[in-house]
């Protein structure tokens, strides 16, 4: 979350806002640096999360690591793009570049920033990243899952 904050920071586009849901050990820290452009939700039910994807253009995780990241699924279902850390476990299965969203180098400030910076100037096109980021979402199933292992299952 700090890359993401500092990253923020540097985004002189005024009509850009950051939304960070969740309470966790570094929010007081990211309250006290957050500029302007940057609001906190406290943490938010399960339930909730569709509607909180609603609001915004494209989710961002900024993950240093991830074994698979599920909230990147929920994202995608709800139609929305997503940016998230080449870190995440998920990101070569889900992400495919600026077709379904992007991906930056885990740590790389520069590297989200000019991702952020490509959203901002593409606005146009995420809500067709986000239908497809839907379709291509659909495919993991529980079933497909089960099909999955007992193949891997087989093979061994």
């Amino acid at each position: 979350p700090l890359l993401l904050l500092q990253a923020a920071s540097k985004i002189k586009n005024k009509d850009v806002y950051f939304v960070f849901v969740g309470n966790g050990p570094l929010e007081d820290e990211l309250r006290k640096q957050a500029g302007d452009q940057v609001r906190f939700m406290n943490f938010q039910n399960q339930k909730a999360m569709p509607g909180l994807f609603e609001m915004g253009d494209i989710y961002v995780l900024p993950s240093r690591s991830e074994t698979w990241a599920l909230a990147v699924n929920e994202a995608m279902a709800c139609g929305k793009p997503v940016l998230i850390s080449n870190t995440c476990g998920c990101a070569p299965d889900l992400v495919t570049e600026g077709i379904t969203g992007f991906t930056f180098r885990q740590g790389d400030e520069q590297s989200l920033i000019q991702k952020i910076e490509l959203v901002i100037q593409n606005r146009d096109i995420l809500k067709e990243m986000g239908n497809e980021a839907r379709i291509k979402v659909r495919k993991f199933t529980l079933e497909q899952n089960a099909e999955t292992l007992e193949n891997l299952v087989r093979k061994i």
